[in-house]
């Protein structure tokens, strides 16, 4: 379970840092595109606010499962007696899982909805890419023809 966690947090933590250059590759200051242009972009845009919401319901849940809640703790207290007849008092301390039962639950919450996780990731990566193509389409017929180029920086 945790080498799918780490597979998909990396999936998703790359989706969404690429989403981020889609936005800035589109950035142009809005009096400066025409009205058509500008009501795709606003369509692009949420868009991607909303894949990313999508994909960041499942990256918290990985992340509650991968980085539960620590407590650190005492875990041994060693009193050595020096020559001198000082003590030195060394003090070992251990991370523990805060709430063990919500970790387990989580767990189990986790693989009996991975399928879905996985599911809903790969559907807003494919929405996310229809979105991106339509945007692109808009662009086009806006310019007044098929083969210009578009605004998109990848």
């Amino acid at each position: 379970m945790e080498r799918w966690c780490k597979t998909v947090r990396k999936i998703t933590r790359d989706y969404n840092l690429n989403l981020n250059f889609v936005a800035i590759a589109n950035y142009q200051w809005e009096p400066d595109r025409p009205g058509h242009t500008g009501q795709s972009l606003g369509a692009l845009r949420n868009q991607i606010q909303l894949s990313t919401a999508q994909t960041n319901i499942v990256s918290n849940h990985i992340a509650r499962v991968l980085t539960p809640s620590l407590d650190t703790r005492l875990h041994k207290k060693t009193v050595v007696e020096k020559p001198n007849g000082v003590k030195e008092e060394t003090y070992e301390y251990t991370a523990v899982i805060n709430d063990p039962e919500m970790l387990q639950l989580n767990r189990e919450q986790l693989c009996d909805e991975a399928i879905y996780k996985r599911q809903l990731v790969v559907s807003t990566m494919n929405q996310m890419v229809l979105c991106m193509d339509d945007y692109q389409k808009a662009e086009a017929g806006a310019a007044g023809a098929e083969t210009s180029r578009f605004s998109m920086a990848y």
